[in-house]
């Protein structure tokens, strides 16, 4: 069908105006009626009608797809200056009542079945129709004709948006002569008495009515564009009835309605809805002549039967995606047709039987006029509803329950049964219960299948898992009866379904409870906190049954007891972890020896049993095929997920609540026992050192959630009981050091804080010396280097080794490294103010205890004291002399396996690489470079602080080469990952400053002067940031650049002012220093040449 297209309507026609067929077409042939109505602000015709395409739907694109279907449009005045005092509802819908009587009054017409496609308020007009009682038979005869609704953005529940309409309303009434509708913008308020009973009484009439409720998924433009907002929001867009079936499009409240041609993505989903209306109602009408042929001839038709034990949940929210999955699965499978099967896995209580239930009553009648529900939860429940099936269909008289199981199957697998559904609910028992040998064999119908156990292999499967975080919300409130909720009502919500993990059920229970209660959502916050595993057990009514979290589960518990003694010890550990992501190579390496630092400072395997592992949980993980029988037991009963990662790791997830219930199954001393083997299992596994590690990053990192969990598990055990042994004090301790290497900053404070804390007593000493350098490094790196010293200068010489000494105390290789460390860290810190004198005087007083042999700890520690030395030669510019240390220590580490991927390694290499660069040895810099970049590349660090040092050395060797546009391109990169520190430190501020002092100096060289400028000025504020003071270096040359940036921007006052600051802080400074490669050495030269030339030619 196509359609001139229409021209911008001025006058919007009122009444019914047909559209299809018209005058001229021929309209015999016609069997059903589609009628649409406009919304609020809306029009007739250009409420339907594209505006670039000029596309009215209705007329040019839906008689295609239903050609023997008479299609109108009902308009009345919804433009706010049309409205009238007097216009209401009431009237506007009797109106549409009795015009749909006078155009359908001869008997043909007045027997089609009619659909009604509707708009936003013209939803509500429709809804108003259908619930007047007039008592005029020809309005009933209307009335009862309607076989479906489509609602487009309706706001059954009221549009915010539309109460900002009273409020324009109640503008345009103060300048106006007429009074505007105010009964009728009211109506649409949130919350509106009026709506409320509007939907109260017409949801009396939906069960005999086919439902489709489309939403808006895009915001729309409000008072001329001013402000984006959605209009009708999908809760208030849908009635949430089972007969409903709720459908997002992407487009905005007006668009809804909208479409530009046949191929728009949003117009499919709607033919596609009006054409199954059509096939519904033509089947209907064959139903009436079959049952019309077995009045007059005797012969039975076909019977419909829905035998679902369960009242439908009206709380049902969520899980549309998953419902059309299932209708795309069962409806729309492409080739011939056969026996489809539908499991729905999952976690007791995550909704699966109201999700097979839901399904069922949406597709009552379409396609499905047998629906049968069977409870497998064994043979003898499967059985007992066969033969309650059996009974139902008068299939015979037989007293043997397997004759009574084979007819039924019998009798579904005829060519006159093929329209049925079976839902085969709570198939735990998969190992006992063949339930294939109850699926009738037929070449047709559907069978949904829901059991905890993913293992079977039937057909599609879906693993259900908690709600999306706002479905919970709106269950929440919507089962505790709160109608209108408020900001805090939200923010509690939504704290009380996180902690619940939107889990269904837990929800639905939460909700009875508050409701039953009468409580606030705030007072059941401050209860779960505190009682929540008495909540688990309170019992929710679904349905004709009762149930609750802790019950639902119990079963479940008790059969792995039961079956499994392993199963159930790796749930009890489970239970302590972290929920979300349990590698199983943290677990492998929990029970297996890993490398630590022995007392002689040597590399040393360090057994699980020796860290206090449980010995039952060791022989468990280590031993592969009773590990797989044990996951395999829980994965029954979904009490545990296997997740695979890209690289086909496995690991493993478990519900927050289950954890709960399993510890709370124990008793007090059982729990403590659990929570210190979850510690000493992460503490075993968790690496400690990166010369230990060759993977020291990627599994520190994926343990970290652990770790935090393993703080929770700790405090909770210090809060009770005996005091924790120093054995588990020294492992918590370690492994909160460990983990300082990790994330953010506030992280690294907070876990060495907690590590001192722990020590604070009767630590280890190599402890408290390995927690002291964090703390001082993590000083250093937030600018504190006051403090980072006093630490530092204490602890070597004030505390905890010279008193190891005092004492008498034989000195190990493992304490003089760690006391090296410190030693190597206090250095760094007085070569940063200046004081390199006094660096190399504490460098050179540390030694290993003795010279043959030195232990390999000892040995780490010489190197990076021989590198820190280097350091010391290139900040008083005797560059040779650290070149040549610097190439010792390295040439001495390349037959180090150990060494050769860790951060000092790198560290070496981009420092030589900065001092080739100054002698101008670019080749060299560029030929160390390209490996370790590589290499970091390959493990997927490049990102952290020793790969970004790395790539900021390689832009400085292309500038050297004049490669100024690579250059440029890697260090636009550097600034883009460098600014993804959210709470960055000292390393990431000074790099963010060689960024833009790199860029500054390629825009300088350009001749780009306004980026220059820009650039120059955004380095002066990143070395503010540092804490670095203007007349210091580097600051002072960047003040030296700029002012030739001005002179050459004619600004040369700005410039002279610069220029004589720069001059009198390098004077006052000694000269030129190396600080950043190339910035005080051969830039400034450049710049000085330049300036210099520039007065030269002035004298001229």
């Amino acid at each position: 069908m196509t359609s001139k297209p229409t021209p911008p309507a001025r006058d919007p026609p009122c009444g019914i105006t047909v559209l299809y067929p018209t005058e001229n077409e021929h309209g015999s042939g016609v069997s059903r009626e589609r009628i649409a109505i406009h919304g609020l602000n809306g029009h007739a015709l250009e409420t339907w009608t594209h505006q670039k395409s000029r596309v009215l739907w209705l007329r040019d694109l839906l008689p295609d797809a239903l050609p023997n279907s008479r299609i109108m449009t009902y308009g009345y005045n919804a433009k706010f200056k049309n409205f009238t005092a007097l216009q209401d509802l009431g009237l506007i819908s009797k109106k549409l009542l009795s015009e749909l009587a006078d155009i359908r009054k001869d008997k043909e017409s007045s027997e089609r079945p009619l659909v009604l496609i509707c708009h936003s308020l013209g939803g509500i007009v429709a809804k108003q129709m259908l619930s007047l009682h007039t008592g005029q038979p020809e309005f009933k005869k209307v009335q009862d004709s309607v076989y479906g609704i489509m609602f487009m953005g309706t706001p059954h529940n009221g549009s915010s948006l539309a109460g900002t309409g009273a409020l324009i309303a109640n503008i345009v009434a103060a300048c106006s002569s007429f009074s505007p509708a105010q009964k009728l913008l009211s109506t649409l308020r949130k919350d509106s008495k009026v709506l409320y009973q509007i939907s109260e009484d017409f949801i009396s009439k939906t069960p005999k009515l086919e439902l489709v409720s489309f939403y808006e998924m895009n915001m729309t433009n409000v008072f001329r564009g001013l402000i984006k907002r959605v209009v009708v929001d999908r809760q208030s867009a849908c009635l949430n009835l089972p007969n409903e079936v709720a459908i997002g499009q992407y487009a905005d409240h007006r668009d809804l309605a909208r479409f530009l041609s046949k191929d728009d993505i949003n117009y499919r989903p709607v033919q596609t809805r009006l054409v199954q209306f059509h096939e519904d109602i033509l089947h209907k009408m064959t139903v009436v002549q079959l049952e019309v042929s077995e009045a007059t001839t005797g012969i039975r038709a076909s019977q419909q039967y829905f035998e679902i034990p369960f009242a439908p949940c009206h709380n049902f929210t969520g899980r549309e995606e998953l419902l059309a999955q299932m209708e795309t699965y069962f409806l729309h499978s492409p080739g011939p047709q056969k026996l489809l099967i539908y499991v729905l896995t999952g976690l007791g209580g995550s909704g699966k039987t109201q999700t097979a239930l839901r399904y069922a009553h949406q597709h009552q009648n379409r396609p499905y006029r047998k629906v049968f529900f069977f409870n497998a939860d064994s043979l003898t429940t499967l059985r007992a509803d066969f033969a309650r099936v059996f009974k139902l269909l008068k299939l015979g008289n037989s007293d043997n329950t397997s004759d009574k199981v084979s007819s039924v199957k019998r009798w579904l697998a005829t060519e006159d049964n093929t329209d049925w559904l079976l839902i085969f609910d709570n198939a735990d028992q998969l190992a006992s219960v063949n339930l294939e040998r109850f699926f009738p064999t037929a070449p047709w119908g559907h069978i949904i299948v829901t059991t905890r156990d993913p293992t079977g292999s039937f057909g599609e499967e879906s693993h259900m898992q908690g709600l999306k975080p706002e479905e919970a919300v709106q269950l929440l409130l919507k089962r505790s009866k709160i109608l209108k909720p408020t900001d805090d009502d939200i923010v509690n919500a939504t704290c009380i379904t996180e902690q619940l993990g939107c889990l269904a059920l837990a929800i639905e229970q939460a909700g009875a409870y508050i409701s039953a209660r009468q409580l606030t959502l705030q007072e059941y916050v401050e209860l779960l906190q505190c009682q929540r595993n008495e909540l688990l057990k309170y019992p929710v009514q679904l349905g004709s049954y009762q149930r609750s979290v802790f019950a639902t589960w119990e079963v479940s518990f008790r059969q792995i007891e039961r079956d499994s003694t392993p199963a159930a010890k790796l749930l009890l550990m489970l239970s302590f972890l972290d929920p979300a992501e349990i590698n199983q190579l943290m677990l492998v390496r929990g029970c297996q020896p890993q490398k630590r630092w022995g007392a002689a400072g040597e590399v040393c395997n360090y057994s699980a049993s020796e860290a206090g592992v449980d010995s039952g949980i060791i022989e468990l993980v280590t031993n592969r095929i009773v590990f797989d029988d044990a996951i395999q037991k829980l994965r029954e009963f979904s009490l545990i997920q296997r997740n695979y990662d890209v690289q086909g790791k496995r690991s493993f997830s478990l519900h927050p609540l289950v954890q709960d219930c399993v510890s709370h199954r124990v008793g007090e001393d059982e729990q403590r026992k659990w929570r210190e083997q979850a510690i000493l299992l992460v503490s075993q596994a968790f690496p400690r050192h990166q010369y230990l590690e060759d993977k020291f990053g990627d599994l520190g990192r994926m343990m970290l959630p652990h770790v935090s969990r393993c703080m929770k598990e700790y405090e909770r055990i210090n809060q009770t009981g005996p005091p924790i042994s120093k054995a588990t004090k020294c492992h918590m301790a370690a492994l909160l050091i460990a983990s300082s290497r990790f994330s953010d900053n506030s992280w690294k404070w907070k876990v060495v804080g907690t590590a001192q804390q722990i020590l604070s007593d009767d630590g280890d000493p190599y402890l408290h010396g390995w927690a002291t350098q964090r703390k001082s490094s993590l000083l250093r790196m937030q600018g504190k280097m006051a403090e980072s010293n006093r630490t530092l200068e204490e602890c070597i010489h004030s505390t905890i080794f010279p008193c190891l000494d005092n004492q008498g105390v034989e000195k190990e290789r493992r304490w003089n490294a760690q006391r090296g460390e410190l030693v190597v860290s206090f250095a760094d810190n007085l070569i940063m103010n200046g004081n390199t004198a006094l660096a190399e005087k504490e460098l050179r007083e540390w030694e290993p205890l003795s010279p043959e042999p030195i232990s390999a700890m000892e040995l780490m520690v010489l190197r990076n004291r021989n590198t820190t030395l280097a350091k010391i030669f290139r900040e008083e510019r005797r560059f040779e002399e650290s070149i040549v240390l610097f190439e010792k220590v390295l040439d001495e580490s390349r037959s180090d396996k150990l060494y050769d991927h860790t951060g000092n390694r790198m560290i070496i290499l981009s420092n030589l690489a900065d001092l080739y660069l100054e002698t101008g040895r670019t080749d060299d810099a560029y030929a160390i470079l390209i490996p370790g970049i590589e290499l970091m590349r390959s493990r997927g660090t490049l990102n952290i602080s020793a790969g970004r040092r790395l790539n900021l050395a390689l832009s400085e060797v292309y500038i050297r080469q004049g490669l100024l546009d690579k250059a440029e391109k890697l260090l636009l990169e550097l600034q883009a990952v460098v600014e993804l520190d959210k709470d960055p430190d000292m390393i990431s501020k000074s790099a963010m400053f060689r960024v833009w002092s790199g860029l500054a100096r390629i825009a300088h060289t350009k001749g780009l002067w306004r980026d220059a400028l820009n650039r120059w000025q955004r380095a002066l504020v990143s070395g503010e940031h540092c804490g670095w003071a203007e007349d210091k270096h580097p600051l002072n040359v960047v003040h030296y650049s700029l002012a030739d940036v001005y002179d050459e921007l004619d600004l040369p006052e700005d410039s002279r002012k610069l220029i004589q600051q720069a001059k009198e802080s390098l004077e006052k400074e000694g000269g030129k220093k190396f600080w950043m490669v190339g910035i005080a050495t051969y830039w400034l030269e450049y710049v000085e040449e330049r300036m210099k030339s520039k007065e030269e030619y002035v004298l001229v």
